[in-house]
């Protein structure tokens, strides 16, 4: 046997182990994912419920009647989107807490969102609370919508997700909302 026909052999070979490896690894995969339901127990198939959500993102406030509203204009307009999205069988609601370094939460550390309340005296309530509050008065469940990574503009680049002044800054948003907050999810 040549040298030539050697390496072509060995290459084969090579060829023949790596899709092994790979058709085992597609047939364990499969074979999870096909045992999943069996896992469960039977507490967690009944109690399990389809998402059913609705985004509300920061561009969206000014049409809801979410912006620049005292809290009676806020919540009466909060509440009657609801109404409508209970209507339509809606479970969770994803709210825009954080679209760029602000907040739509009372923050020690960031400022109100300009695209919830630009006025120049200060919000006296808090648009997330109010939120928390009428979602589970509807049966829902609210998650606190944040982009952590989006500078002030979008002229300015973005955080630095390997930066460690970023995570720490991530942390501390999501831990106010955490700590302050009954929020369902981040």
């Amino acid at each position: 046997m040549s040298k030539r026909q050697r390496n072509k052999r060995r290459r084969d070979m090579i060829r023949r182990r790596q899709l092994l490896k790979i058709a085992a690894a597609v047939f364990l995969l499969v074979a999870a994912v096909l045992m999943l339901p069996m896992c469960q127990s039977e507490g967690a198939k009944e109690t399990q419920e389809d998402v059913i959500g609705v985004w509300i993102s920061y561009g969206d406030f000014d049409t809801l009647g979410l912006y620049n509203q005292n809290e009676n204009g806020f919540r009466k307009n909060a509440d009657t989107f609801l109404d409508k999205a209970e209507e339509y069988g809606i479970n969770t609601v994803y709210f825009h807490v954080r679209a760029f370094r602000d907040a739509v939460y009372k923050s020690e550390h960031f400022p109100m969102a300009s695209y919830v309340w630009d006025r120049s005296e200060n919000i006296d309530y808090d648009p997330l609370q109010v939120m928390t509050e009428l979602t589970h008065e509807h049966g829902m469940e609210l998650h606190a919508w944040m982009n952590p990574y989006r500078n002030s503009s979008f002229e300015e680049n973005i955080l630095d997700p390997a930066s460690k002044k970023t995570r720490k800054e991530i942390l501390l948003c999501v831990g106010e909302v955490i700590d302050n907050y009954d929020v369902d999810g981040i």
